[in-house]
């Protein structure tokens, strides 16, 4: 025999109990799962601004470092050779041309992926060229 039995309006039933109790856990993993992910964002932001971006050309740049400061120090030596004339001079001369030359092949060696490289290389021209533009060499041919 059955008897019927009155519950109270207030009464849940246990399914929906289950159900509840298991949304409020997936929230609780999303919420802690977004936090975290917020957390490596803010990371992530940090690491990047204090890594600075690298130049697609840093090996052209310092290469044109190189150059400049090799190309001072071959026009002091020429110029000192000038002025004493001794073999010495002269050896320190060559010494510090074919170094310069050294640096020029290693320039032009090298792919340049963006303007400031494209500079480098044209330097490193304009030094096999003598220091002199394309046109005034091409008009001194002339004559």
């Amino acid at each position: 025999m059955t008897h019927p039995i009155s519950l109270d309006a207030g009464f849940e039933d246990l399914s929906r109990l289950q159900k509840s109790a298991a949304l409020a856990l997936r929230g609780a993993r999303r919420n802690a799962f977004l936090a975290r992910m917020e957390r490596l964002d803010a990371q992530r932001q940090e690491e990047s601004m204090e890594t600075k971006p690298q130049h697609l050309d840093r090996e052209l740049l310092k290469a044109r470092e190189a150059l400049d400061n090799a190309w001072a120090v071959e026009i002091e030596k020429m110029i000192a050779m000038r002025k004493t004339g001794t073999l010495e001079a002269r050896a320190a001369a060559e010494a510090a041309r074919d170094a310069t030359a050294r640096i020029v092949l290693h320039i032009e060696a090298q792919r340049a992926a963006t303007g400031d490289g494209l500079k480098v290389k044209a330097r490193a021209a304009l030094w096999r060229r003598n220091g002199e533009p394309y046109a005034r060499r091409a008009e001194t041919r002339a004559q």
